[in-house]
């Protein structure tokens, strides 16, 4: 699907987050730093088997 403009883009983009099970309270006003963290803790639970990061969390150089 190709979209003209942004703002379609991103109603496009609410409407199918919704859709998937995404509720509008959850999504708060983090800062960037908060929200590198938090996919820094999402990166180390899908891939902290012995073949991955094998236990170790990324540091927040390799986050940036």
């Amino acid at each position: 699907m190709a979209f003209l403009k942004e703002a379609e883009f991103e109603e496009a983009l609410i409407k199918l987050l919704s859709e998937r099970g995404w509720e509008k309270e959850v999504l708060k006003n983090y800062t960037e730093e908060q929200l590198i963290q938090n996919w820094a803790d999402i990166l180390y639970d899908n891939n902290m088997g012995i073949d991955r990061l094998n236990g170790q969390r990324l540091t927040s150089g390799e986050m940036q």
